[in-house]
């Protein structure tokens, strides 16, 4: 079994481990070092209404996967496509594709949306203590605009609404965390993760962390699944074009024998 390619994973394991029993910990002795209960988001009885909101995100999926499959060639998409390369080849299959979606979307959204998030509410509020309040002029003058502006107004809810300006500035920083993690994606993952982040971030915020992780699981499933299904087309194409080969070959002779 190759460990390596789960190191990811079991690295954000091991931070879940470390960080979750300090989270804990902090709210008892600082009642009020973070707004939100640290279960808050914690909500199962969104899972279906959230799943069913995340559908713009399952279309983009479909059609970006799709845009890329189609326009491009096997030999491209092996050199440009880490995805493609992982989940196309004969070593992989459909469960593969549902266990990789359903570790990745558990691990990430719980590591990113929920532990770091929070994590980064008290350091936000820490770091912006000893700068003498820089951290939130910059962010309420400069950071929280700026994302607004590339996100056409839309971000209102999370940069402004919320019931501290902390909460805002951690799902910035968190997201961008997120964001670059994701860089082996290429530029366009790059920005497709940093815009992903901010719709799981609402979905979270709206319908709960259990409805995040299900969206999560389906739109990563919808991806190498569909690059799965891609290769096995493309090697039982090549498979029928190998077979036939020989069959036209001995006709030709055949005939230029006759």
């Amino acid at each position: 079994m190759n460990i390596s390619k789960y190191l990811p994973n079991i690295i954000s394991l091991i931070y879940i481990v470390l960080i979750l029993p300090i989270l804990l910990i902090i709210p008892l002795i600082f009642p009020t070092a973070i707004e939100l209960p640290l279960f808050y988001y914690w909500q199962y009885e969104g899972i279906l209404n959230g799943f069913f909101e995340s559908w713009p995100i399952f279309v983009w999926a479909f059609v970006i996967t799709s845009f890329s499959l189609i326009f491009s060639d096997q030999d491209t998409l092996k050199r440009l496509n880490i995805l493609y390369v992982k989940y196309s080849n004969d070593d992989s299959s459909l469960f593969k594709c549902f266990i990789d979606s359903l570790l990745i979307g558990i691990v990430e959204e719980i590591y990113y949306r929920w532990l770091s998030f929070y994590l980064n509410i008290l350091t936000t509020k820490i770091t912006n203590f000893f700068l003498f309040g820089i951290c939130r002029y910059f962010y309420l003058y400069i950071e929280a605009p700026l994302t607004n502006i590339i996100f056409f107004n839309k971000l209102r809810w999370l940069l402004y609404d919320q019931v501290h300006w902390s909460i805002g500035s951690s799902a910035i920083i968190t997201n961008g965390i997120f964001r670059n993690d994701h860089a082996y994606l290429g530029y366009f993952g790059y920005f497709n993760s940093w815009c992903i982040g901010f719709f799981q971030f609402w979905i979270m915020m709206n319908y709960g962390l259990p409805a995040a992780i299900c969206s999560h699981v389906f739109y990563d499933f919808i991806i190498f699944s569909m690059c799965y299904t891609h290769g096995v087309l493309l090697r039982r194409r090549k498979y029928h074009y190998y077979s036939d080969t020989p069959t036209s070959i001995s006709s030709s002779r055949l005939k230029e024998s006759a």
